[in-house]
């Protein structure tokens, strides 16, 4: 039996009203699901924030008796819980903070070690991380450029170090020629990375074992990386499938 065209227009309203009200409910769980995802950031951030402040307390406790007795064990317990604390701030995304106190950690460490000790590594390279979150690439790359004098003064032969100095190198030298807007810049600085990249997978031939074989699947990422920003697509996928191979070879 044909329809009337009430019968149609009544049809398409009830239609209409159909998906009006499906299109509400999905906007309403959208909406649900985002304000969950706000209170659960809002809880982590404020958990973070009450072992921010634990931490404070006890550098507080610290920094009263490393001025008391001026003891090198007690100095470097008192720079175990500000690196903790910078870590924590780290995380809730508070960089100003923990670039502050991974600055007075170092401070604290020149003076017992001098600037040139394998002690500083681990603050130095927290701090080029949090100087690199905050976009700071030239102040991250000094840093780097830093630990990479000390670990070749220090390190031996220890090829892996020198591996991760250059890795770290080529990754701020990439995160500057994706930033760059001037053509001629951008690609001097991702050809550098390819460069640093080469190196550092130079040095890990030179070690054996699993470290070696999971710097090369690195080495492999970062490179096809490099290679896309520099507009060379078709190498750059050849590259990433080289890289999944030599990932699925550790598993």
């Amino acid at each position: 039996m044909a329809l009337s065209n009430r019968q149609k227009y009544v049809r398409l309203i009830l239609a209409c009203l159909i998906c009006w009200l499906a299109a509400a409910s999905i906007q309403k769980s959208m909406l649900i699901s985002g304000q969950s995802k706000a209170r659960n950031v809002g809880a982590k951030s404020a958990e973070l924030n009450q072992i921010a402040q634990r931490q404070r307390e006890k550098i507080r406790s610290l920094e009263k008796t490393y001025a008391s007795t001026n003891s090198s064990n007690d100095a470097h317990a008192l720079i175990d819980e500000q690196m903790k604390l910078a870590e924590t701030l780290w995380q809730n995304q508070q960089f100003a903070a923990a670039q502050d106190g991974l600055e007075r950690s170092l401070a604290v460490l020149e003076k017992i070690h001098g600037g040139d000790a394998p002690q500083l590594v681990p603050v130095l390279l927290s701090l080029s991380r949090v100087k690199q979150d905050r976009i700071d690439y030239q102040g991250a790359k000094k840093i780097v450029e830093r630990v990479m004098a000390i670990d070749s003064r220090h390190a031996g032969s220890d090829n892996m170090l020198l591996a991760r100095d250059l890795n770290n190198l080529a990754t701020l030298e990439m995160l500057m020629g994706m930033a760059d807007k001037d053509a001629v810049s951008r690609y001097d600085h991702l050809s550098k990375a390819i460069a640093l990249l080469d190196r550092s997978q130079e040095a890990v031939r030179k070690s054996q074992g699993a470290k070696a074989a999971v710097g090369y699947a690195i080495y492999l990422e970062n490179r096809a990386l490099a290679l896309r920003e520099m507009g060379f697509a078709y190498d750059g996928a050849q590259m990433e499938t080289e890289a999944r191979t030599a990932w699925s070879k550790l598993r």
